[in-house]
């Protein structure tokens, strides 16, 4: 057993990968698949449409102690006994440190989270392990608990109450604009982004690691200059609309570009009855082509091209015959080193 402090608050965590515990536990079994922003970015994109003009405010809510909250089978108790100051003890909860306990925890929450949306008719409720959350309308507050808050997360708390699910009232959240699992969320703006303090955080730790004596022998130079590019934009990043970069039908684009490249004659892109080629200068003989390379090249100068205009569009349909290409932008991760620079022109 080991304490660990996260955000000024210790955890007592029963180590059951040193045991060889977790060992017994298949990995595949213990697998859990949370609720994420793009889910929720979705949820929220809905509702600013279905309700347009109506303002908006988030709420969260926290369930106590997680999965103290939940015994361990007794033959499995018997394998967290632990010894403190030579007294052996039975932990008969669920403990931190034990590969099946989120999964575990995670099946109760979801079915109170079925049961708010279901039975409660809650919209839009999510939930992240002991996180719940959601949106509600700005003038949709009822008093409880000597404050007015969201009715939604009202009617969420008393659920709770009624079948004993425990709670901090003062972990109970409301806002215009309310960090939800690391990020700041505001429906109204249609953003998400990370915290001020978090960003801070990131670019202290990148130009120490930078800057630590026994990195700069060892760093390539395109590490480098990676790390160098993310902590120079990451404070001017105004974070992910959520109103203009999710899913939206073909006819909604404001402007479609067609792009293609050849290996040995051009590149070149096409939109609005306006198309442009860059011819290729022939390279020495024998010399190795990268047909994605070019592909990917020919896709960031259309993008920049169409960013140029003195009001450019904010959705953009493009449509290539390279699935690498498309992969690659989808997934934001280049396996290849040389397909960094045009990936970092795009994004």
């Amino acid at each position: 057993m080991f304490v660990a402090w996260q955000k000024e608050k210790p955890h007592v965590i029963t180590d059951h990968s040193a045991s060889g515990l977790n060992d017994g536990i298949p990995r595949t079994e213990a697998k859990v698949h949370y609720d994420d922003m793009r889910i929720f970015g979705q949820i929220l994109f809905n509702a600013r449409c279905q309700h347009h003009g109506q303002r908006l405010v988030m709420w969260k809510s926290d369930i106590a102690s997680a999965f103290l909250n939940l015994p361990a089978h007794p033959l499995w108790q018997l394998r967290q006994i632990v010894v403190v100051d030579g007294k052996f003890y039975i932990v008969w909860r669920l403990v931190f440190g034990n590969r099946a306990s989120p999964r575990i925890f995670c099946s109760l929450s979801g079915l109170l989270c079925w049961i708010a949306v279901k039975k409660l008719g809650i919209e839009g409720l999510l939930v992240y392990m002991d996180d719940f959350y959601g949106w509600d309308f700005a003038d949709n507050l009822i008093k409880f608990h000597g404050r007015r808050r969201p009715c939604w997360q009202v009617l969420l708390l008393t659920f709770w109450e009624a079948i004993g699910c425990p709670y901090e009232d003062r972990k109970q959240e409301d806002g215009d604009c309310l960090k939800i699992i690391g990020f700041w969320v505001d429906p109204n703006r249609g953003s998400i982004s990370l915290p001020p303090d978090s960003v801070d955080t990131i670019v202290t730790h990148i130009t120490s690691f930078l800057t630590h004596p026994k990195c700069s022998p060892i760093l390539c130079d395109w590490q480098r200059l990676e790390l160098t590019w993310l902590a120079g934009v990451i404070r001017h990043a105004i974070g992910v609309r959520f109103v203009d970069s999710l899913n939206w039908m073909d006819n909604k684009a404001d402007i479609v570009l067609w792009t293609d490249a050849s290996l040995r004659l051009a590149l070149s892109f096409y939109y609005s009855g306006n198309g442009f080629v860059y011819q290729l200068r022939p390279p020495p003989p024998g010399t190795a082509i990268d047909i994605f390379f070019l592909e990917l090249i020919a896709i960031m100068s259309a993008i920049f091209h169409v960013a140029s205009f003195k009001s450019p569009p904010r959705r953009i349909l493009l449509f290539t015959d390279s699935l690498d290409a498309v992969g690659l932008l989808n997934s934001l991760a280049a396996s290849e080193d040389q397909h960094n620079a045009p990936l970092l022109g795009i994004t």
